[in-house]
């Protein structure tokens, strides 16, 4: 039913009511019909936020903030689509794998990493900014399992070289390490010039200052020496603070092959991180190998 119709019943409607309450109320004798329809109207408006279906269109407000953290509601799984079009060759050739997106040859210094990560003891994370493999500089945002709580841990690093360490507690969130090890988490770090956010399961940890602006580059996985390893599922990486541009780096780990290949596996639709600091490869590398 259209909005007129829907009126037009309401002025019937009021109509009828209006002779009604004038053959049973001495007040409505002094109104006339004009003025009848016009007070019923009043009293009961034909909502403009309704739609033709008379469904009420107003947006459902967001569930509210309890102001003690702040926040991304917004924030959803990566919008992971599975590349299927990876040149990599039977893995035992050692052929690199084709990144199909932007890969190391974006120039953006403000762009969106999201990741699903799970480790159960020493330091895992990943790495970006690295144009030259393993010898580059690159920032590191790991966390840290070997202490009582877990926390956040980030530095600029150019071979053994270590510079701007710093660690976020996560007792906040995570009072025990058993809470957090053996558990698949969310993270989103929003990169914007030279700050970086880093949400965890959707709850903002940290600010960090960079260095300098850099673009992602060369992505990379990031695990202490030693018997340690780490999970790494539904990669997603875009240019823009929101993940909004270009799309950088897109996998979900579910082939044989991955953008890591051939050094890391993927076990069960995850990719399995050993020790030591991988990277994928650069734009250059990837082109050879077409």
């Amino acid at each position: 039913m259209k909005k007129k119709q829907i009126r037009t019943a309401a002025i019937a409607l009021a109509l009828t009511l209006a002779v009604t309450m004038i053959g049973g109320c001495g007040k409505a004798e002094e109104m006339s019909v004009e003025d009848q329809v016009a007070e019923a109207l009043a009293n009961n408006p034909l909502s403009e936020d309704e739609d033709s279906s008379g469904v009420h269109t107003e947006p459902i407000p967001s569930k509210p903030d309890d102001g003690t953290r702040e926040t991304k509601e917004d924030t959803v799984t990566a919008p992971i689509s599975p590349v299927t079009d990876y040149n990599a060759k039977d893995e035992d050739t050692g052929a690199v794998s084709i990144n199909p997106f932007l890969g190391s040859t974006s120039t953006a210094t403000s762009f969106d990493i999201r990741f699903n990560i799970e480790t159960d003891s020493g330091v895992a994370g990943i790495t970006w900014g690295s144009m030259d493999g393993r010898n580059g500089e690159y920032y590191l945002f790991a966390f840290d399992c070997t202490r009582d709580i877990p926390m956040l841990y980030t530095s600029r690093r150019q071979g053994d070289a270590v510079y701007d360490e710093q660690y976020t507690n996560l007792d906040f969130m995570y009072p025990e390490m058993v809470m957090f090890t053996s558990v698949e988490h969310i993270v989103e770090i929003t990169v914007s010039q030279t700050t970086a956010t880093t949400y965890l399961d959707k709850y903002k940890v940290c600010e960090t200052t960079l260095h300098e602006a850099k673009p992602v580059g060369q992505f990379g996985t990031w695990v202490q020496k030693g018997n340690y390893h780490e999970y790494i599922d539904n990669l997603f990486v875009a240019e823009d603070v929101d993940g909004g541009g270009e799309w950088i780096y897109s996998e979900d780990f579910a082939g044989r092959n991955n953008l890591f290949s051939p050094e890391l596996k993927t076990v069960n639709g995850r990719l399995y991180a050993t020790a030591g600091y991988h990277v994928a490869p650069l734009k250059e590398e990837e082109d050879k190998a077409e």
